[in-house]
């Protein structure tokens, strides 16, 4: 209640239980959770990463113009809560893989645009870090393979609604999720994993402290 008293603008509204959903499915993703599963992953994303590179001036031509058009961002609020669905739906199964439970997901008012959520706080009582890191990174492992595949799928479309579409997952899962997600400096995953690879637990409220000190130490 504190929470959401402190930060009105990311109301959380939880909806129902997913984790009997989430056993009862836990055998269809299970193999994706090995070192075959991460090769194919690796190599579905550095296939999508090249033909991004190959296809650079294309894909960047007038791209201000082409997100900010009023139908493209309508379709962007379409394809937004879908992609991530899905991110959430990955920290969730890599919870579950390694025996945590996820017994909340709901749909987060993240500056009155509703963003689903699910809580995976269960993955912070895993001893290993390499475990917590996995279900840190999962929802962004999964938004770059659907950029990945967007990848392919925009080189070989012709215009149209297809097209659009595999456009804008390729600039949610590609560049969205790294600038933010991925960044450390935002409280987003890219900060947990961050926290869990150096071992510092409450990170940001020690990096402030630790910056207020010197503050007051040398200035």
């Amino acid at each position: 209640l504190l929470q959401r008293l402190r930060n009105p603008m990311a109301m959380r509204l939880p909806l129902f239980d997913p984790d009997k959903l989430l056993d009862a499915t836990l055998p269809l993703v299970r193999p994706l959770f090995s070192v075959v599963g991460f090769v194919a992953w690796l190599a579905l994303v550095l296939t999508g990463a090249a033909l991004a590179v190959l296809h650079w001036s294309e894909l960047t031509s007038n791209v201000a113009d082409r997100v900010l058009v009023a139908q493209n961002v309508a379709l962007i609020l379409c394809v937004y809560p879908l992609m991530k669905t899905l991110h959430e739906l990955g920290h969730a199964y890599a919870t579950k893989i390694w025996g945590g439970e996820v017994h909340e997901v709901g749909v987060m008012l993240l500056v009155f645009i509703p963003v689903p959520y699910v809580d995976a706080s269960a993955s912070a009582a895993f001893r290993q870090k390499r475990r917590r890191i996995v279900v840190g990174a999962a929802g962004i492992i999964v938004e770059l393979a659907l950029a990945a595949i967007a990848m392919i799928v925009w080189i070989n479309a012709s215009p149209g609604l297809g097209r659009a579409v595999a456009f804008n997952v390729i600039l949610i899962g590609g560049v969205s999720t790294l600038f933010f997600n991925g960044n450390p400096l935002l409280r987003f995953d890219g900060y947990y994993i961050l926290s869990d690879l150096i071992e510092i637990p409450n990170l940001a409220i020690r990096a402030n402290s630790y910056l207020f000190f010197l503050v007051q130490r040398h200035l």
